[in-house]
């Protein structure tokens, strides 16, 4: 979150998702973030906390014959110095939590966002 109180996302489509992606056979959820963080935004972090652990289960529009469920650890971090340019081609963006509530696609991300905030107060 920055000094505004925006989070940093990526956008496919129309919707909105936290800086983040899956975990490779030989990382460390920790491992995987410094990596997709780099590669999404160019940019090396600090990781603060350990905000916890959420799943969701759904089925998406785009790909309507797949069950999913998505397991993720989320952590509150500070960017630090850009040291590349991303790899990925989605836009990056600051959000507000309203936007957040209306375009964000995964609801465990926006029930660790919410928790985030409920934590600082």
């Amino acid at each position: 979150m920055d000094a505004e109180g925006r989070f940093l996302v990526t956008k496919w489509k129309e919707y909105l998702y936290l800086i983040g992606g899956g975990i490779d056979d030989d990382e460390t959820p920790i491992d995987a973030l410094h990596r997709e963080v780099l590669e999404e935004t160019g940019y090396t972090i600090k990781i603060s906390d350990f905000l916890g652990v959420a799943e969701n289960h759904f089925i998406s529009k785009y790909f309507p014959n797949l069950s999913q469920h998505n397991s993720a650890y989320f952590y509150h971090c500070e960017l630090l110095k850009k040291v590349a340019e991303p790899i990925e081609q989605e836009p990056i963006l600051w959000a507000t939590l309203a936007e957040l509530e209306e375009n964000l696609f995964h609801a465990h991300q926006l029930y660790m966002v919410k928790r985030f905030i409920l934590k600082l107060r």
